[in-house]
């Protein structure tokens, strides 16, 4: 009767680790992937960082976006984020007057206010009914910085 192993070394990192560190793959020898999880992570975090795997996600998306589930799913999800956030979109609907009647000048006649160069969006500071028209013009690289988002490529 022979001995179950307890480890298995990484053929990627070369490391041995325990078996809980791999993910389970029916079809290998043993029952699990050859490559530990961290390095698994790694690659599927160098894959999603290519510009070729963000291109073709991008076309995806905006395929999707056209069928009518894409369109279904899209509409629930503002829907959802307008109970959560009702004064989001009320101080957007604000801004836009603003600039319809002159209040505020349009986005494009701004610069950033962080950076200098051609202001995209206006941020709200604060959400509340009496900040709605408090706004800052910034690119979408300094907006993206003042809310913590993940800077996208641009």
């Amino acid at each position: 009767m022979a001995t179950e192993q307890f480890t298995k070394q990484c053929r990627i990192c070369n490391a041995e680790k325990p078996r809980s560190e791999y993910w389970k793959n029916n079809s290998a020898p043993d029952g699990l992937d050859y490559r530990c999880k961290p390095c698994v992570r790694a690659a599927i975090r160098k894959h999603r960082n290519s510009e070729e795997w963000r291109q073709k996600r991008a076309e995806y998306q905006a395929k999707w976006s056209k069928t009518t589930k894409g369109r279904a799913c899209s509409n629930r999800h503002r829907d959802r984020h307008r109970e959560q956030h009702p004064y989001h979109h009320k101080a957007h609907l604000a801004v836009q007057v603003a600039i319809q009647n002159g209040t505020i000048s349009q986005i494009a006649k701004q610069a950033c206010a962080d950076c200098g160069v051609r202001a995209e969006h206006y941020h709200h500071e604060s959400y509340s009914p009496d900040q709605w028209l408090v706004v800052v013009p910034l690119c979408r690289k300094c907006h993206y910085v003042r809310h913590g988002w993940k800077a996208r490529t641009i």
